[in-house]
């Protein structure tokens, strides 16, 4: 592709939010669409509606209207609060079948109540959650079976820092290419018929 259109969407404002950010604007052959939600619907503001800068988060046109013009759809840290209706998860697994490309970078909520593997995701998502969020430092490791996969080609020979949190979870298709606390898998690579699905 001559250039890559990725939809970005931040469950909540946080520090790794701006290391995507960053990451995806960096090459000039993405074209990034980036929405990070401020706030649950069901949270009271006492601000009057007129002077609010925020603009309401225009779900029917990027799930609906234009979702086969992105190349890649990420959910950063995503939550359920409401804000996307549960159909539009179904017009995401329908999107990824049929060629689109899906990146679910969990955050802690991946492991409750509000999870997205409690949603249509979970016909194409490859690891399943295991409730438990460890909170101590692990060095992340290649996996040996994928370690000449095109992702993790080059990254044999760098020197990690320790990483401090991972969301157990077991996996239930497609390729671990990285090994966080204990062996569980960090980054998993799966192909849903047509497309393509990380986590």
């Amino acid at each position: 592709r001559d250039r890559l259109k990725v939809l970005l969407v931040s469950g909540h404002p946080h520090a790794g939010g701006r290391m995507w950010r960053d990451l995806l604007t960096s090459d000039p052959g993405v074209d990034l669409v980036h929405f990070t939600i401020l706030r649950d619907p069901e949270k009271f503001d006492a601000t009057p509606q007129e002077e609010m800068a925020l603009i309401p988060f225009p779900f029917q046109e990027l799930f609906e209207t234009k979702l086969y013009d992105f190349d890649l759809i990420v959910f950063d840290q995503y939550k359920l609060n409401r804000v996307l209706p549960d159909f539009y998860f179904k017009n995401i697994v329908r999107y990824v079948r049929e060629g689109g490309a899906f990146l679910e970078a969990s955050g802690p909520s991946f492991a409750g109540r509000d999870s997205v593997y409690n949603t249509e995701l979970v016909e194409i998502l490859p690891a399943v959650p295991s409730g438990n969020v460890l909170q101590e430092a692990y060095v992340p490791a290649l996996a040996e079976e994928n370690l000449h996969h095109p992702v993790v080609e080059g990254l044999e020979t760098r020197r990690w820092g320790h990483w401090l949190r991972q969301i157990a979870e077991q996996k239930k298709s497609g390729d671990t290419l990285l090994n966080g606390d204990n062996g569980l898998p960090l980054l998993i690579l799966d192909r849903v018929e047509k497309g393509r699905v990380a986590q």
